[in-house]
């Protein structure tokens, strides 16, 4: 027979067990975003160096700030990955000119409606741009070639923090693509003399 006491204890880890199963983790572990399955692009240079420009002052509406990583170093990891050295001579200069992700929020419509429906209530939109430039030894630029993308989405009142940083993730996955098959043809218009 259970008593009163045993019949408690019962009742409170049951809710313990209950609360700590609906809980969602504060950090997941999203994969590491590399372009080495790609073939590379050997360039006519014997360096090759990556700077940035783009503007990365701390601010309350840049995500990307917040993000495990951002997206500026997903720009350097695809000049890693993708940039070669094939030359004697010449500099390649790998450029990151924008790397960002801005947070708007959204203004909510008040009818009585809209009040019991779940509304869209941040926008993000992502933009990255690089460019790639090629220099003699005596800093005299030979060609170059320029890259970007863009993305936005709304997300809803009701997302979670740990939803917020996927939907970042899938964003600056996507954006990559984009700007991977630009940068591409870019290459080919305008980096020819200089490719292997």
């Amino acid at each position: 027979m259970i008593t009163l006491k045993q019949l408690g204890l019962l009742t409170l880890t049951s809710l313990i067990i209950f609360i700590i199963g609906c809980q969602s983790p504060i950090n997941q572990v999203l994969p590491d975003l590399t372009f080495r399955h790609l073939s590379a692009i050997p360039l006519k240079v014997s360096k090759i160096k990556i700077i940035y420009k783009d503007d990365n002052r701390i601010s309350d509406s840049r995500v990307d700030q917040r993000m495990k990583t951002p997206p500026r170093k997903i720009l350097e990891q695809w000049a890693k990955d993708r940039l070669q050295i094939g030359g004697i001579s010449n500099t390649a200069t790998f450029v990151i000119l924008d790397a960002s992700i801005i947070e708007t929020k959204l203004a909510k419509n008040n009818t009585l409606f809209d009040f019991i429906k779940l509304q869209a209530s941040e926008r993000y939109d992502l933009k990255i741009k690089a460019q790639i430039i090629i220099k003699n030894d005596n800093r005299q630029t030979l060609a170059s070639s320029t890259s970007s993308a863009s993305w936005s989405q709304t997300v809803r009142e009701d997302a979670s923090y740990v939803e917020r940083q996927k939907i970042w993730f899938n964003m600056v996955e996507k954006s990559m693509k984009k700007f991977d098959e630009k940068m591409n043809e870019a290459v080919t218009a305008y980096l020819g003399d200089y490719t292997l």
